[in-house]
This record gives structure tokens, C-alpha cells and sequence, in this order.
């Protein structure tokens, strides 16, 4: 049976789902936001949006369906597990791996995969999403947490929102950022010419936070980054590196292959016009284990197509 939850509203001005997830503790906001666009958010028995303002006196009912039976297929993909205790796993997404079926990804995607090795999966995502809290994009490869059950679940989503968990991510780019090292925080949304594409420039949108440091640097031809992402934008790395000239090699959506011609070595512009996907890596992540209350430090190595490259620049662009 679905469960419903009924809040009577005592303050007026805040928005419907902050409210909820600020009221519902085990209901993220993303959780929230979709079921207010499924219908089974009311507000005083009326549909309503995300966005809506509540007043003193407001009665909020929430329905929560109960989880779909999946149809997903188990399939046998490899990838690493670098933590599991009962409550959650700790992956290493190989790159070019869709995190969960859709569109043109119905199967060979890594909730698939999950399916095939782990016996239990928070069901909050409903049966296209098993355990997934966060997602990397399909090139992006290393760390991702796995939820192994509805309570971890919840007490991860509301770590992301919070910004408690901390995501580092290494990253090749054209040319060099300048400054070395910054802080980028700009407004954030979706590219009005392109609907595909994410962008900074906007006048209004979500806020976006990336924090860099450059770790080497190529004949300006090239630089080794580790950013920190505060927020968790869909391509924010790929964007604000993207605009602030400095591309990330491999992502054709955000910058294209006309850089490759600056390399005038034949090797290195072949090897750089081979790369397949965004050359963009989840490194490291530090959290506090929610239920276990140890802080937990989990790094993943480079992966071998990022790593040709990157040894390629030291070999042929080192600076003396």
C-alpha cells in the first residue's frame, strides 16, 4: 500500500519542496521534486509545482508509491568495488558506462551491472534507478556511492544536498587556467541554443561552485587539474572549464577537436584525436560513514586511456 504523510503548514514563504524535505527527514529534495511532477503532491487538495510559495494554515499530502517491481535484466559488466560494508558500496564506474537505463540505454548500463553483484539495493530510485544516489555522466569514470538500502539512502541524499560529502575529480585540458588556482561560482542552467548543453551564462539559475588547483602544466598546451565540485550541476566541470578556455580533452560537446591541431608533434595530436570520451575522473571522495560515524577516505587510480595521455604530455610537453 502507499504511504501517506499529511504536514499542516505553520510558517509562511518558504518553498513547497524545501519545506517537505526539510520536514520529511527521509525525503530528499530531488526525491520531492519528482513527486511533485508525478501527482502525488497535493496542496490543499490541489496539484502543484516545486516552485510554489506555502502559507500558514496550508495542508501538504504526500503519497509514496510503492516501489516497482524491476524489469531490469542482471548482466555481467565488470567493475571494481573498493568498499561494501551492509549499508552501502563504494565503485569504480569504468568510463563509457551509462549509470542507469534510459533512452537509447535500455541495458549494459551499470545499475545492470549492479543487479548482477549485489543482492540488495535501496529501492528509492524506483526500478530504473537501484541504489543509485548520484550519477556520473557516461565518459566521467571512478567513484560513485551505491546505496544498499532505503535508510542509507535517504541519509546520503540529504549528505549531497548539504554538501557534507566532499567530490575531487582530476581532469586533462587544453591550454593552462589562469589563475593557477581559483574558485569559480557562477549562476548556472541550461543552454537556451542547445538543449543538450549546460552553460554560466545565464541570468538566473542554480547556483555552481568548482574549486581547482593545477597540479602540471604542458608548453601551455595542455594542463593536469584537480577540481573540487561544492555543487553537483549536471557537466559542471565540463562547463566551467569549458568557459573559462580550457576545454577537457576529449569532451567533443564542449569544445570540439580543432585544439588537437596546436600539437605539432604527430604522435601526440593522433593520441589526443583518439581519445573517446571526456579525459574527467571521480578521484577521491571524504565522508562521514553516516551510520557508522568513521570518516571514510576512498581513492581510485587513473585509468589507463587517461593515464596514456597524461604520461605522453610529461614525456613530449614537460616544463624544464
Amino acid at each position: 500500500m502507499p504511504e501517506r504523510i499529511i504536514l499542516q503548514v505553520n510558517n509562511s514563504g518558504e518553498r513547497i519542496d524545501r519545506y517537505i524535505a526539510s520536514s520529511v527527514e527521509r525525503l530528499s529534495r530531488q526525491r520531492v521534486i519528482e513527486l511533485i511532477k508525478s501527482g502525488s503532491v497535493l496542496l490543499n487538495d490541489s496539484p502543484t509545482e516545486p516552485s510554489r510559495k506555502i502559507k500558514a494554515g496550508d495542508r501538504i499530502t504526500i503519497e509514496i508509491p510503492d516501489p516497482e517491481e524491476t524489469e531490469i535484466q542482471p548482466q555481467e559488466i565488470p567493475f571494481d568495488i573498493l568498499y561494501e560494508d551492509e549499508d552501502l558500496l563504494i565503485i569504480d564506474k569504468p568510463p563509457n558506462l551509462v549509470v542507469h537505463p534510459a533512452c537509447g540505454h535500455k541495458d549494459n548500463t551499470l545499475v545492470n551491472a549492479l543487479l548482477f553483484r549485489v543482492k540488495s539495493l535501496s529501492t528509492i530510485g524506483g526500478n530504473i534507478k537501484p541504489g543509485i544516489v548520484h550519477r556520473l555522466d557516461k565518459g566521467t569514470s571512478g567513484l560513485m556511492l551505491v546505496a544498499k538500502n532505503d535508510d542509507i539512502h535517504y541519509k546520503l541524499s540529504k549528505m549531497f544536498e548539504r554538501h557534507t560529502i566532499k567530490k575531487f575529480y582530476r581532469l586533462l585540458a587544453y591550454a593552462v587556467p589562469k589563475p593557477l588556482s581559483s574558485t569559480i561560482e557562477t549562476l548556472y542552467g541550461r543552454d537556451p541554443k542547445n538543449r543538450k548543453k549546460f552553460t554560466a551564462k545565464v541570468r538566473e539559475g542554480k547556483k555552481a561552485i568548482t574549486i581547482y588547483k593545477t597540479l602540471e602544466t604542458f608548453n601551455n598546451l595542455a594542463s593536469y587539474v584537480e577540481a573540487q565540485i561544492i555543487t553537483g550541476r549536471t557537466h559542471q566541470i565540463r562547463v566551467h572549464f569549458s568557459e573559462m578556455g580550457c576545454p577537457i580533452i576529449g569532451d567533443d560537446l564542449y569544445s570540439g577537436r580543432r585544439r588537437t591541431r596546436l600539437f605539432e608533434d604527430t604522435e601526440a595530436r593522433e593520441k589526443i584525436e583518439s581519445v573517446s570520451r571526456p579525459l574527467l575522473h571521480s578521484y577521491r571522495l571524504e565522508f562521514t560513514h553516516p551510520n557508522r560515524q568513521k570518516w571514510m577516505v576512498i581513492t581510485s587510480d587513473i585509468p589507463s586511456d587517461f593515464m596514456e595521455i597524461l604520461n605522453m604530455l610529461r614525456k613530449n610537453y614537460a616544463e624544464q
